[in-house]
């Protein structure tokens, strides 16, 4: 598997996760129903999950050998501990960083703090092997088909499509519109640098020098305005 096949893979099985918990949230709700935390339309987590799940069960396969009943439990398994793990993390880090929780399985039975229960990890599990047993099969024939280029391109954008939405998504949840935003506000006013732009070709920069902040001002404007100074200062002393 090359990175590009497997950043076709992992948009693939992102797109679907993302559809089919849309698809199931807004039936439920009768109106439409954006699943996941990205604007898009992906949920990285059944991305990743479905990479670990393939990477699993190719490793069982030859430990075991391809399609035993000792490998596929293998596979099940580590499916089901990978997708369990993963949803714990995602869910308390996002919690802790957007104060907010995007499931919540309190109300199921063998829950750990809603972040996960029971009865999903077994799903995990089953879905592990569905996907890599009876659909990946079909949809690895499909992207082998596509020559090299074209899935390299695709991969490219793919990563620039998911960071940029990352980003934005990150902000909005925070508070900050992407048009408010301001990258001093992720650093403390002494003892780092922030650059904005203003005013054109102006780039106003912050630090800290011996536990005193300075301002830099580079650009045309602010060496225009230094050669003014100058040929001031050489007339008054001529």
């Amino acid at each position: 598997m090359t990175f590009s096949d497997a950043a076709v893979y992992f948009a693939l099985y992102a797109f679907s996760g993302w559809a089919l918990e849309t698809v199931y949230a807004s039936v439920s709700a009768r109106a439409f129903v954006n699943r996941g935390f990205l604007h898009g339309c992906f949920c990285p987590v059944y991305g990743f999950g479905a990479l670990a799940a393939l990477g699993a069960f190719s490793l069982t396969g030859d430990f075991f050998g391809r399609g035993s009943m000792a490998s596929l439990a293998a596979g099940v398994l580590f499916s089901s501990a990978f997708f369990t793990a993963l949803e714990l993390a995602t869910g308390f880090v996002m919690e802790r960083l957007f104060k907010k929780r995007y499931w919540d399985y309190s109300a199921l039975p063998l829950n750990f703090h809603g972040y996960i229960c029971m009865s999903y990890s077994l799903l995990w599990g089953v879905f592990g092997l569905v996907m890599a047993r009876l659909l990946h099969p079909a949809v690895a024939g499909a992207v082998a088909g596509i020559p090299a280029k074209a899935k390299s391109l695709a991969a490219a954008a793919v990563i620039a499509c998911l960071l940029t939405d990352a980003a934005v998504s990150g902000l909005r949840t925070l508070g900050v519109k992407p048009r408010e935003f301001r990258p001093q506000r992720l650093f403390p006013a002494g003892g780092a640098m922030a650059l904005s732009l203003k005013r054109g070709m102006t780039f106003p920069m912050a630090f800290s020098v011996a536990g005193r902040t300075r301002r830099v001002k580079t650009g045309f404007h602010a060496a225009f305005k230094a050669i003014r100074v100058n040929i001031g200062l050489r007339t008054r002393i001529k």
